[in-house]
C-alpha cells in the first residue's frame, strides 16, 4: 500500500515543498520538489517584515494548493531560526494555522538531528564518522556523526542573512569588512573546533544550497551512494573569483544562480573558515538535509 506524504522546511530565506510516495518498504519516490526565495528574515531574524510575512502565507497558500492537488495524506510543516528567533513569529503562525497549515517551530538542535538523519540518507552505508555542515539563512548547524549516531551538534547564529547583515549590503565587500566577518565567524565556531579536537571526524559533508552551486560547478560524477565529492582546489578557484567581485559581476556568472548570488560570498568565507579547521578530509554534497530527514520519520 503506497502512501503520498508531504514537507514544508520554512527556512529564513527559502521555503521548500518536497511531496513523496512510500511504499510498504519505506521506499521513496519523488513526486513534486519547490522551492521559493522567501526571504522572510529579510531585514534581520529578530523581526518579521510585514511584507516578508505577505509572501511567506502566499507561498504557503500556493504549497497547500499542491499538497492537495498531489493527494497528500500526511505533511509536516516545520520552522526553523527565522521563526524561533523573531519577536512577532506567532503572528505568521497563527495566520499559516487560518490558512490550513500547523507550522511546528524545532530547536536548533532538533533541526541538527533531523539532518543528520537525511544525510545518512544520501550516504548509505558509510561507516567514516562524519562532520555535517548545513548552512541556513538564520543558523548554520553543525552535527558529527558516525554509522547513525550523533557524537556531538551544535547551532550557531551564522546563517548567510546574519552574516549578510554585517556587511551593511556592502559591494563589494572591503577587506576589513571581511576582517570582521572572518572574527565573527571564528569566535563563534571556538566550540565546534573543540569538538573536532574530541571527535576528529574522516569525513566533511556539505548539506545546503551553497554546497550546491559548488557541486554543479564541478559537475562531479564521483559518489558514495547519493553524495558527490567535492574539490577544495574547484572551491578555492571560485572563491577567488567570488570574493572581490560586485553583484552584477555574480549575477553574470554562469556557475551562481540569481537566486543565490547576493548572498553566496558571505557562505563562501564561512566556508572557507570551516576548512581551516581541518586537512585532507575527504568532502562531499549531501542533495538530502532537513526535509527527507523528516520525512524518514513519517509512518
Amino acid at each position: 500500500m503506497k502512501k503520498r506524504f508531504g514537507t514544508i522546511d520554512l527556512g529564513t530565506n527559502t521555503f521548500h515543498l518536497l511531496i513523496v510516495e512510500m511504499d510498504e518498504h519505506g521506499e521513496i519516490r519523488r513526486l513534486y520538489k519547490e522551492r521559493q526565495f522567501v526571504h522572510l528574515g529579510e531585514g534581520g531574524v529578530g523581526h518579521l517584515l510585514p511584507e516578508a510575512m505577505q509572501r511567506g502565507w502566499a507561498t504557503l497558500h500556493h504549497f497547500l494548493n499542491m499538497l492537495n492537488e498531489n493527494q497528500v495524506e500526511q505533511f509536516r510543516a516545520v520552522g526553523t531560526s527565522a521563526l524561533r528567533e523573531a519577536d512577532n513569529a506567532s503572528e505568521f503562525i497563527e495566520k499559516a494555522k487560518e490558512l490550513g497549515i500547523e507550522i511546528e517551530v524545532i530547536s536548533g538542535l532538533e533541526e541538527a538531528r533531523l539532518i543528520c538523519k537525511g544525510v545518512q540518507l544520501a550516504l548509505g552505508d558509510e561507516r567514516h564518522r562524519q562532520l555535517i555542515m548545513d548552512i541556513g539563512g538564520g543558523s548554520v548547524e553543525f552535527i558529527i556523526s558516525k554509522e547513525g549516531r550523533i557524537e556531538w551538534s551544535g547551532s550557531f547564529p551564522l546563517g548567510v542573512a546574519v552574516l549578510y547583515k554585517l556587511t551593511a549590503g556592502e559591494d563589494p565587500l572591503e577587506h576589513n569588512t571581511i576582517d570582521k566577518l572572518v572574527s565573527y565567524i571564528r569566535t563563534n565556531l571556538e566550540s565546534l573546533n573543540k569538538a573536532l579536537r574530541e571527535f576528529p571526524p574522516e569525513l566533511f559533508v556539505g548539506a545546503s544550497g551553497s554546497f550546491e552551486v559548488l557541486d554543479a560547478f564541478e559537475n562531479n560524477n564521483e559518489r558514495i551512494h547519493k553524495c558527490s565529492y567535492l574539490s577544495k582546489d574547484d572551491f578555492q578557484v571560485l572563491y577567488n573569483e567570488l570574493l572581490p567581485s560586485t553583484l552584477q559581476e555574480r549575477l553574470e556568472m554562469p556557475a551562481i544562480p540569481e537566486s543565490r548570488a547576493s548572498l553566496i560570498v558571505v557562505a563562501f568565507i564561512l566556508i572557507n573558515e570551516v576548512l581551516k579547521l581541518f586537512n585532507g578530509m575527504p568532502w562531499l554534497y549531501s542533495p538530502y538535509a532537513l526535509k527527507e530527514g523528516i520525512l524518514s520519520e513519517m509512518k
